[in-house]
């Protein structure tokens, strides 16, 4: 009956809460992928930006994405000022280190102090034999009075073996009874040079221990050479030494690095400059930011990031891109046709850029032929050569001044350094300077020394160049398009004469050949012929002889005959070479 209950009650309470509307779920977070911005460009006074809206998620799925605005961000960076603060950096005067703090010792200083104070009693008197040897540890009987300095070998043989006859009996030192303290009892040079002593083998005479300071005693004159030492090889190669140690080989020396610091301005924070809706994946969208007056000679970068459906996008990769001014018009063009190639040239209007310039300016010409253009390419000077040139069609150019930014670091020299505030404003200023006892006026000083000039009092000054990151090769910043030069080339040049013309001379007829003429539009030769008497020549051929070769069978085979032969190009009307070098055919 209880258990009725009690399931009654559960079905009471189900059947309560059957209906309610619980808490509400968090939306859905969905993260787009990084937009993809396009090169920056700046045109007609207004820098654009192009990006493409993600397509996918950052999952790679396209089917719950949902955007909802772009939001573009900037920061405007002034190179040349932190080149200046950078160089201002490593520019740093000694007196105002020495002012900061003029009671702290230098670290080099203390060093030595530090090794000062161990070399005194090293070089007056020689360690307690109660030292501890750095490689075993075991500690010296101070009851035994050894040798001073003595390594563990020597410590350790008896006290009656008398010293080897060669070497003077140094001065017994007082035997110390202390305890040897916790890092040996010895300096810290003296431990350092314990490790570099040999032990003594056992039945062998002991040797002088070698003062620091001084060398090691030359093996030649030693009576009991090292055992690691052997004798020198005669036929070991000569990169290697007598110990068998091989020699280090020279390394090559590495490549100089690139001139100058790296700035690095990563820490630059980035502005929101404008917010965007933006809905439909993949589309593009433009901005056209109007160039202030404060971006000009400075570098602008650009990032874009997308917001969606509970979740938002990485920032994509800055693009970059240096302001310019409006860049000047390219005028006077003009357009000259030579038998190869065209060459357009143009007044060069660069000098009258006043600004400092990130990037060099170059200029693009443009081709046109009916309705299509192209471009025919860059050129760093005020001509450009076109050598698709096609006979008797019109064809038009134009030129403009463009910035094209550059991958490639570039290096911001040093503008030497700048007078302090308020020098220019002295209280002789503007005095004519006073006249010495001759009477002749002294000269002005200068106020800056040349760098190097040690007769002045003025510390010489070093240029400190500093390297800034390239904008990325497909920034660019236009000038306005010049005027359309148009020009119809007719073909007025001969082609190149033929060359190494050879005569054969045979009973019934004259053989002669030829090699081609250098030039690409000949459409066949011509054969002329000087007449028995000696008569100019006169040409035998009515019509062009494409191949190199012809057969001159019209002749008296009693007479001599010269012979030439000139080449004839395709253009209309033709035009016909200057005769080749002529040669002579006598009869036999």
């Amino acid at each position: 009956m209880r258990t009725l209950a009690a399931l009654a009650l559960v079905l009471i309470a189900a059947a309560g809460s059957c209906g309610r509307r619980g808490p509400p779920l968090a939306p859905l977070q969905v993260d787009p992928e990084t937009p993809r911005v396009l090169p920056l460009r700046q045109e007609n006074g207004a820098v654009v930006v192009r990006w493409h809206a993600p397509r996918l998620d950052s999952g790679g799925d396209p089917a719950d994405l949902r955007l909802r605005r772009a939001i573009v961000s900037y920061r405007v960076l002034d190179l040349h000022a932190l080149a200046a603060e950078e160089r201002a950096s490593q520019r740093q005067p000694p007196e105002e280190t020495d002012e900061e703090d003029p009671d702290a010792t230098p670290s080099g200083d203390e060093d030595a102090a530090e090794v000062s104070e161990p070399e005194s009693p090293v070089s007056e008197e020689p360690a307690a034999p109660d030292t501890v040897a750095p490689e075993t540890g075991e500690p010296a009987p101070g009851e035994e009075a050894p040798l001073p300095d003595a390594g563990p070998a020597e410590a350790a043989e008896p006290a009656t073996e008398e010293p080897s006859p060669e070497a003077p009996a140094p001065e017994q030192p007082p035997v110390a009874t202390e305890e040897p303290s916790p890092a040996g009892g010895a300096p810290p040079e003296e431990a350092e040079a314990q490790p570099e002593q040999e032990p003594v083998p056992e039945g062998e005479p002991e040797q002088d221990p070698v003062p620091e300071g001084e060398p090691e005693q030359d093996p030649a004159t030693d009576p009991e050479p090292d055992e690691t030492q052997e004798e020198p090889d005669p036929e070991a190669p000569a990169g290697e030494e007598p110990g068998g140690e091989t020699q280090e080989e020279p390394e090559p020396e590495a490549e100089p690095e690139p001139e100058g610091t790296l700035l690095d301005y990563e820490e630059l924070e980035f502005e929101v400059l404008s917010e965007i809706e933006s809905e439909v994946p993949g589309e593009e969208q433009v901005l056209e930011l109007p160039v202030e007056p404060d971006w000009i000679g400075r570098r602008l970068e650009v990032t874009v990031r997308y917001e969606a459906r509970g979740g938002a996008s990485e920032e994509s990769e800055p693009q970059s891109l240096d302001v310019t001014g409006p860049l000047p018009l390219v005028e006077g063009l003009l357009v000259e046709v030579g038998p190869r190639e065209l060459t357009i040239r143009w007044q060069d209007p660069r000098d009258a850029l006043g600004e400092a310039l990130l990037a060099d300016p170059v200029f693009e010409v443009f081709r046109r032929r009916g309705e299509d253009s192209e471009r025919v390419g860059r050129s760093f000077g005020p001509s450009q050569t076109d050598a698709g040139v096609v006979w008797g069609e019109e064809v038009c150019y134009r030129a403009r001044l463009v910035v094209a930014g550059v991958a490639e670091e570039r290096v911001i020299p040093d503008p030497g350094p700048v007078a302090p505030p308020g020098a220019e404003e002295d209280e002789g200023a503007g005095e004519p300077p006073a006249p010495d006892e001759t009477g002749e006026a002294d000269a002005p000083e200068t106020p800056e020394a040349e760098p190097g000039d040690s007769e002045s009092g003025e510390e010489p000054w070093t240029p400190i160049p500093v390297r800034v990151p390239g904008a990325g090769t497909g920034a660019l910043s236009v000038g306005p398009m010049s005027a359309e030069e148009c020009v119809v080339p007719v073909d007025v040049f001969p082609p190149v004469p033929p060359s190494d013309l050879r005569l054969f001379w045979r009973s019934e007829a004259t053989e002669l050949s030829w090699r081609d003429s250098a030039s690409t539009d000949v459409a066949g030769y011509h054969v002329y012929r000087s007449g028995p008497a000696g008569a100019g020549f006169q040409r035998l051929t009515e019509s062009l002889v494409e191949q190199t070769s012809y057969t001159d069978a019209e002749r008296d085979p009693r007479a001599a005959y010269r012979y030439a032969v000139t080449a004839v190009d395709g253009a209309d009307p033709p035009n016909e070479s200057l005769p080749s070098d002529p040669r002579t055919a006598n009869p036999r």
